[in-house]
């Protein structure tokens, strides 16, 4: 990693659209006239849960908390408290979720990644063990999207499989809207 060298501003978020439209007619019966951005969700107002995860100084992890057709054993499980990962690894029992392995990372990975090489051989989960010591890993929850890992032969058999029949049906249902 010496001499391999990315300007911190390619790296980072450059800029964050938060959409907060809309007047809350469907919650008016509720809240009144407030306009849906100021309603106060958990002591809150929406605006300030949408500008908090936009400023939030963490790298951040797809995690799925209800997979399908999981390979517990070679999975890696993750842990959480709230949006925090507090533990992450293919040991880890019992667990709240599965690393999807999508990763918004920031600079603060390399750094981590390089305090791990000084010890043992790098990896990807002892980056993140690292970056979750240090408060610095959160967790984004996936939903209503079907996913698999592809790691091996067998993995790949599946993948295969699986985007093939949706890849298929997509185009049928395009003939079927062309017709």
């Amino acid at each position: 990693m010496d001499g391999f060298a990315v300007s911190e501003s390619l790296l980072g978020t450059r800029q964050t659209v938060i959409l907060a439209a809309g007047n809350g007619s469907r919650l008016s019966a509720s809240r009144g006239n407030l306009p849906k951005p100021l309603v106060r969700v958990a002591g809150q107002a929406l605006i300030e849960h949408a500008l908090d995860q936009a400023a939030a100084e963490c790298a951040r992890l797809l995690v799925d908390f209800h997979p399908v057709n999981l390979d517990e054993d070679d999975a890696t499980k993750v842990c959480t408290e709230g949006a925090h990962i507090t533990a992450i690894g293919k040991d880890v029992y019992p667990y709240h979720a599965v690393d999807t392995g999508c990763f918004r990372l920031d600079p603060r990975v390399f750094q981590a990644l390089h305090e791990v090489a000084r010890h043992e051989p790098p990896s990807v989960t002892l980056g993140m063990r690292r970056l979750l010591a240090q408060g610095l890993l959160a967790a984004v929850p996936l939903s209503g999207v079907r996913w698999t890992d592809v790691d091996t032969p067998e993995d790949y058999a599946k993948a295969e499989m699986l985007l093939g029949a949706l890849r298929r049906r997509s185009m049928e249902r395009g003939a079927t809207v062309a017709a």
